[in-house]
């Protein structure tokens, strides 16, 4: 069972109460954002191509550039590409097809983070969490923060942080 991008929180709040007993949980990626980056993208590769006998530099490289975020762009229109999903012991969120699992227990809380233009779901983990230390150090000093999802999954941020820390309070070891 899975909540459709694209409607309203409502509907998520409505849910919410009765979120525990239809776990797992899955919300997938918006397909709607990921097609218009595709459509993006092949417009410039047609731009590159007009432009190829006039500047064959500028014009073969946004072939190059844009041909491959067309591949990307089209891989993440799969639904199993790119999804959040949430289970009693833990979340899974995948990103290119790339699944990771983090424990409720290993998270001490979430929170927003903003990263650009985008505000994303962030994390850090407990004391006792010893992996992937080097990465985490980075991020701290980059964002602030040690891990963030990679998306909102068609929510809002601030609404999937809350979900996130009920879900975490409910299923996980309490926050140190």
């Amino acid at each position: 069972m899975g909540i459709v991008p694209g409607r309203s929180t409502r509907s998520l709040d409505r849910r919410r109460a009765g979120i525990v007993q239809s776990l797992p949980i899955t919300f997938p990626s918006s397909r709607s954002k990921m097609a218009i980056f595709l459509v993006g993208s092949a417009a410039f590769v047609a731009g590159g191509i007009w432009m190829w006998p006039r500047e064959p530099l500028v014009g073969a490289s946004s072939v190059v550039f844009f041909g491959l975020g067309m591949f990307v762009f089209a891989l993440a229109l799969h639904p199993k590409s790119s999804f959040l999903t949430l289970a009693s012991d833990g979340f899974t969120f995948a990103s290119l097809f790339r699944k990771k699992f983090v424990a409720w227990s290993s998270v001490q809380s979430f929170s927003t983070v903003r990263i650009g233009p985008t505000t994303l779901v962030a994390w850090n983990y407990t004391p006792e969490f010893r992996e992937q230390v080097a990465l985490r150090k980075a991020n701290i000093a980059v964002s602030g923060i040690e891990a963030a999802l990679p998306d909102t999954y068609g929510m809002k941020a601030d609404k999937l942080c809350q979900l996130m820390n009920e879900m975490r309070e409910r299923h996980g070891k309490p926050a140190i």
